[in-house]
């Protein structure tokens, strides 16, 4: 009879896990009006990073005072989000791409 490698009485702990230096590094919300939403974070002292432009999606980034995680903002009009890359900030880093 065959086994899985395991034998009675051997031990169920789990071994320690390490612990991983994890980061937010940006987040994306979905907004009606793009432009009025750049404006409104411009007054807040928010940088602005960029303005993506991607066949018919447009988007922007911009990131808080003293912050290390940025916004992007990008259009409303669909409920669904999809993966896209920011190729203009920052090539490879993963974000979501609302709208159309």
């Amino acid at each position: 009879m065959s086994g899985t490698g395991a034998t009675a009485g051997a031990s169920m702990e789990a071994s320690e896990v390490g612990t991983i230096d994890m980061k937010l590094e940006v987040v994306t919300l979905p907004v009606s009006d793009i432009d009025r939403a750049k404006g409104f974070y411009q007054s807040l002292g928010w940088r602005f990073d960029g303005d993506i432009r991607w066949g018919e999606f447009r988007g922007i980034q911009s990131t808080p005072p003293r912050s290390e995680c940025s916004i992007s903002f990008g259009p409303s009009d669909s409920g669904s989000c999809r993966p896209w890359i920011g190729s203009t900030l920052g090539a490879g880093r993963l974000r979501y791409r609302c709208g159309a």
